[in-house]
C-alpha cells in the first residue's frame, strides 16, 4: 500500500478521534482544571484548606437551609464517610453544626454557623467578582441551557459507565 493511501486510511480511522478529542475533551479538561484552581483560590482566601471544605460551605450556602448528611453527600458527589470528615473538620473550625432534626430526633442535620454564613456569603461575592462568572453570565439563555444539558450527559454517561 503506497504512503499516501496509508495516510488516507489513518485520516479516515483517526481523523474523527483526533477532531473530537483535541478542541472538545482538551477544552473540557483545561476548563475543568482553571475553574477548579479558581474556585480553591477562593476558598483559600476563606482559610479553607481543601476543596471538599470549600465545596461543602457553597452548598450548604447555596441551599440556605440544613440538610442531612444522606442528603449533602449525594449533592456533592460524595460517600457518607468522606462527607462526614469533612463535616468534623469543619465542625472543629466553627463553619458548620450539628443540629436534630424538629420531625425525627434520630435524625441530625448540618448547618452553617453564623461565621460559616459569612465564609458563605464572602466566597459567592469572590465568584461574582471572578472569571468564571463573568464568563458563563455572558452566554445567552440558549448557550447556558446548551452547556448544562451536554455536561449532564457526559456526567451521567461516566456514572453509567462505573
Amino acid at each position: 500500500m503506497s504512503s499516501t493511501k496509508v495516510a488516507d486510511l489513518e485520516e479516515q480511522l483517526f481523523g474523527a478521534a483526533a477532531d473530537l478529542f483535541l478542541p472538545i475533551i482538551s477544552g473540557l479538561t483545561d476548563a475543568g482544571e482553571n475553574c477548579t484552581a479558581q474556585l480553591c483560590h477562593i476558598a483559600m482566601k476563606q482559610g479553607l484548606s481543601s476543596k471538599g471544605m470549600a465545596v461543602v460551605i457553597w452548598t450548604l450556602h447555596l441551599f440556605k437551609r440544613p440538610l442531612k448528611v444522606s442528603e449533602l453527600a449525594q449533592s456533592i458527589a460524595c460517600d457518607t464517610g468522606n462527607t462526614s470528615g469533612l463535616l468534623d473538620r469543619l465542625e472543629e473550625a466553627g463553619l458548620v453544626e450539628r443540629i436534630q432534626s424538629n420531625g425525627d430526633k434520630r435524625v441530625r442535620l448540618i448547618q452553617l454557623t453564623a461565621k460559616g454564613r459569612k465564609v458563605g456569603s464572602q466566597m459567592e461575592s469572590d465568584y461574582k467578582r471572578g472569571w468564571i462568572y463573568q464568563e458563563l453570565n455572558q452566554l445567552s439563555g440558549r448557550e447556558r441551557d446548551t452547556l448544562i444539558s451536554v455536561l449532564r450527559r457526559l456526567n451521567a454517561a461516566a456514572q453509567h459507565s462505573r
